[in-house]
């Protein structure tokens, strides 16, 4: 679930630190951050973001190669 319509601020504290593991709410906050307030997204935040795109990416990668083998005819 990401803050799209709602702030971020409703979050409860104790579950913040695990929500904000999501890539796509650091993204979001970033864009707000230049869209609507109009001030820099923080850096360490989309670094962090690049970076577990760039993990994903080379995880999906391996499992394709490793499964590739007949992956047309389980079409």
């Amino acid at each position: 679930m990401l803050p799209i319509i709602y702030p971020i601020e409703i979050i409860p504290e104790n579950i913040l630190d695990i929500y904000m593991l999501n890539p796509l709410v650091k993204l979001l906050i970033a864009y707000r951050d230049a869209m609507i307030y109009g001030r820099l997204p923080n850096l360490w935040d989309l670094c962090y973001v690049i970076a577990v795109s760039i993990l994903i990416l080379l995880v999906g990668h391996v499992i394709f190669k490793k499964l590739e083998r007949g992956f047309v005819e389980r079409l």
